[in-house]
């Protein structure tokens, strides 16, 4: 692995090749050549999602979106798990919050799924650990799912007896049901 990082930095400061690091809190986006790169650094909560990082991870899709240079998104995630799902701490209030910022909580969650459709550029998954929950959604929007042999997908809404119904909604069409 630092052979092939210490090839790629060569390549970047001797080809001239630019390089664009944009750096939020817990996402960070970065486009080299023609990838652009969107890598969830979370690792203290096995990259769970917060609304927030949600918005970002929109806004970074659509600006690769509009940059004609970018030519392929990867997605990807710090430490052992690629992403757990959301951080249900964040919504620990859940039965004080306004009906209007869950409406605004589902359509960012709707949002996420439809840069499957209205991104025109391939989505590469690269998966480590667990995609759980709310992570599997960037499998079923990527165009190819690179995992290692330690990944695993799960939809833990199914071992409550809850129907994830989000997850099965997008699901449905790619498995053909």
């Amino acid at each position: 692995m630092g052979i092939v990082l210490a090839l790629i930095l060569i390549l970047i400061i001797y080809t001239g090749v630019r390089c664009l690091i944009m750096k939020n809190q817990y996402v960070i986006y970065r486009k080299e050549d023609r990838l652009a790169r969107i890598h969830l650094n979370r690792p203290e909560k096995r990259n769970a999602l917060t609304l927030e990082m949600i918005n970002e991870i929109i806004g970074f899709f659509k600006q690769a979106q509009s940059d004609d240079q970018v030519r392929a998104i990867i997605i990807s995630g710090e430490g052992s798990s690629f992403c757990s799902g959301l951080d249900v701490s964040s919504f620990k209030d859940l039965h004080q919050q306004s009906l209007e910022s869950l409406v605004d909580y589902s359509k960012h969650h709707s949002e996420l799924y439809m840069c499957k459709y209205s991104i025109d550029k391939p989505i590469i998954c690269q998966v480590q650990g667990a995609s759980v929950g709310l992570g599997f959604i960037f499998v079923l929007i990527s165009h190819v799912v690179v995992a290692s042999e330690n990944a695993f997908f799960s939809i833990p809404e199914l071992n409550l007896g809850l129907a994830p119904l989000g997850i099965i909604t997008y699901l449905a069409p790619i498995i053909g049901i």
